[in-house]
């Protein structure tokens, strides 16, 4: 973090390890802004679409095989089932679309790139290169040798080091925090359960139909911890970690690396982000996929580059498999894409972009159709169960009714989402907690600045990168403010994920502005991007290399220290409410499956079989089957209809273990009366406040039921 602070104090360290382009050289006279938004304006090299080299023509040919693959693709996906063969037939599809598609005049491959990535695990070349810098760059010379390696530049190493930590914080006690499962999660397992023994689906339509790739993916990596809770939260948490790279290309596409090495330290630590990352259900496909989207879009509207625009249609496409959140998201993106064509198309002399751009757009639809197409046989056979989830949200559970008033309660949920940030949050105990706002009260205000200035760049500098980020900021809220048959799930922490990223820049750029105008106040100039670009990766080589000014140095400690402070307090709230607020809560809220499932494993370690436990019913109290998969064996079935069936276990040779309601005094009467020997136990815990959960009825070996 210390390392962080201060290389964001400059905001001009150049970062070539990530820069796809030579940036015009800046006077260092000229590097104090006159206002923020200038600051900002400057803060990203402008493009000039006029340079490119023209459009590698796409190989007709190629596209009419791509659409017979995937009018195959679709043909062969019915019946909701993936096969070797249509998995085939749609990759083949997908990837021969792209390669009629994709530029490739650069002289640099891509094999040639993983090639010299490799390099990064020589010790000998990480000390080469932080000691002479990388000899040349094949994306501004056009040629590659292998011995050029990866430059190791600071930027690199503190983007690293913070990604590393993101890592640690996502997975820091995630066995523990949150502890309990609830209904969603056996509904989710399973799902996976079903994956394991070969059905393959499309399409999962238990518990009102859920996108598949989560299955997948947790399927995948059962043989870490099983089909279990914890192989869940790995799963999510791999995904959202996914979030922080995506986040950090994102804002440097759209505001420059300074800002966006603060949004990535500001996520790092954000609750919201670990809420949706950790609780093993599909919510961190939102932000990880909202950023990579953003990424690919921004970079579409800036660079105009055909590859970009490919990789976008892929990215939105693999999006529908994941969650229905983001179904809305792509309009979103047709947003920006329209505005930009409206404005090029208005411009003089830029006729022949505005085609391009459109042509472009064709070929990223078309892109994220082919790997749509699975989904889309899907959605013709069974519209009702495909559209069920989104669809019940705007118009309750019956699909084509329109509740009364819903254009006032479309506007008190616009409202109520504007006030998730930082006064209501939302109330939903198993994802957040409730009523508190996602945002803590310095992240807040950042976010409440960051928006003021995106408008005042709006609006006073015609800056259009800001209009694109509200449009997709507010796509990214529409799958919560859509709730309105059920205005109390709004605003939602899931459903708003993709806002994550955005968030974070908006937050980014207040705390860059801050510091900026803290640069100003010490009496100095940011300092010279070339002055910062030293060999040794140590603050005193950062405070040394900043020699025109004796103020210099002070003020970078200065801004240093603020900046970790502002950081530092941000992370400490955070980190705070998740893993002491948040899990507090959650637990007894929660249904304690974990404590039954600790019951069953005491019993089988001390001699029983789990086959010879049994549950009884009873209202508003435990789901079975997450006793079942806490007891570790999802497919085991130990509900029991009523005290009675107790009776036909009688003559097992092994002891048997009853679990029974607290307040079910009929059923322990009952197996009191006919096993005068068993052992009642009643279980209370901490988490309870001391109340019953439950009351094993321990039965010896071989007992009979004695009438009476």
């Amino acid at each position: 973090m210390f390392l962080a602070g201060l290389a964001v104090a400059g905001d001009r360290i150049p970062a070539a390890w990530v820069q796809t382009e030579p940036r015009a050289s800046v006077d260092a006279t000229d590097l104090a802004p006159k206002t923020v938004g200038e600051l900002a304006a400057r803060s990203v090299g402008a493009r000039n679409p006029s340079r490119q080299s023209a459009p590698r023509k796409v190989s007709q040919r190629l596209l009419a095989v791509s659409a017979a693959l995937g009018a195959a693709t679709f043909v062969l996906c019915g019946g909701n089932k993936f096969t070797a063969l249509n998995v085939a037939v749609w990759c083949a599809s997908v990837l021969t679309f792209v390669w009629a598609s994709w530029e490739r005049d650069r002289k640099v491959t891509p094999f040639q790139w993983a090639a010299s990535g490799l390099e990064l695990f020589s010790p000998e070349r990480w000390q080469s290169n932080l000691q002479t810098g990388r000899p040349s760059d094949p994306r501004q010379t056009g040629r590659w040798r292998p011995q050029d390696g990866i430059r190791l530049t600071p930027m690199a190493l503190i983007v690293v080091s913070l990604l590393v930590a993101g890592a640690l914080v996502l997975t820091w006690r995630v066995g523990e925090v949150p502890r309990e499962m609830t209904s969603d999660h056996a509904e989710k397992l399973l799902d996976v359960q079903d994956v394991l023994d070969g059905r393959y689906r499309i399409f999962f339509p238990r518990n009102t139909g859920r996108e598949a790739m989560q299955f997948y993916l947790i399927a995948l990596m059962t043989p870490l911890a099983g089909v279990s809770y914890l192989t869940m939260k790995l799963g999510t948490v791999l995904v959202g970690f996914f979030t922080l790279p995506f986040t950090f290309l994102f804002v440097r596409t759209v505001s420059g690396t300074g800002v966006a090495i603060l949004a990535l330290s500001l996520e790092v630590a954000m609750r919201w982000l670990l809420q949706v990352s950790r609780v093993g259900l599909r919510f961190p496909f939102p932000p990880a996929f909202g950023a990579a989207i953003a990424y690919f879009l921004f970079k579409c509207l800036r660079d105009r580059h055909r590859n970009d625009f490919l990789l976008l249609g892929l990215v939105i496409g693999i999006a529908q498999h994941t969650y229905t959140a983001l179904r809305l998201v792509p309009l979103g993106v047709a947003v920006s894409l329209v505005i930009a064509y409206v404005m090029d198309r208005r411009r003089p002399g830029r006729e022949e972009q505005a085609s391009r751009l459109l042509a472009d757009t064709v070929l990223m639809v078309a892109a994220s159709a082919l790997v749509f197409m699975p989904l889309a046989r899907y959605a013709a056979e069974e519209p009702q169960m495909f559209l069920f989830r989104g669809m019940s949200r705007l118009a309750s559970d019956q699909v084509n009714a329109v509740p009364p008033n819903a254009l006032l309660v479309f506007v008190q949920n616009i409202v109520n989402a504007l006030l998730f940030f930082n006064w209501r949050g939302d109330s939903v105990w198993v994802n957040t907690i409730p009523g508190v706002p996602i945002l803590d009260s310095v992240s807040g205000g950042l976010f409440v600045l960051g928006v003021s200035w995106s408008l005042y760049s709006l609006v006073r500098h015609r800056d259009v990168r800001q209009l694109h980020v509200g449009i997709f900021l507010f796509f990214a809220m529409l799958p919560s403010i859509m709730s309105v048959a059920y205005p109390g799930e709004n605003p939602s922490t899931v459903r708003m994920g993709a806002a994550i990223p955005i968030v974070a820049l908006l937050m980014a750029t207040a705390l860059h502005a801050v510091l900026a105008r803290l640069w100003l106040w010490v009496g100095v100039a940011p300092p010279n991007p070339a002055s910062l670009a030293v060999q040794s990766v140590t603050i005193g080589s950062l405070l040394k290399a900043q020699k025109s000014s004796s103020n210099i140095g002070f003020g970078s400690l200065l801004v240093g220290v603020f900046a970790i402070a502002v950081i530092g307090s941000i992370w400490k709230s955070n980190l705070e409410a998740y893993f002491t607020a948040y899990p507090a809560q959650h637990t007894l809220s929660s249904q304690h499956a974990s404590r039954f499932g600790d019951v069953i494993k005491g019993f089988e370690a001390f001699g029983g079989l789990r086959d010879d436990a049994f549950i009884l019913p009873g209202s508003y109290w435990v789901d079975w089957r997450l006793m079942a998969i806490e007891a570790g064996d999802i497919k085991w079935r130990p509900m029991i209809e009523n005290v009675a069936a107790a009776r036909t276990h009688d003559g097992r040779p092994g002891k048997r273990l009853y679990i029974v309601h607290p307040e079910d005094r009929t059923s322990l009467d009952q197996l009191r009366q006919w096993y005068p020997q068993s052992t009642f136990t009643v279980a209370a815990f901490p988490e309870t406040m001391g109340q019953p959960l439950f009351v094993t009825v321990e039965v010896p070996p071989g007992a009979l039921a004695v009438s009476r």
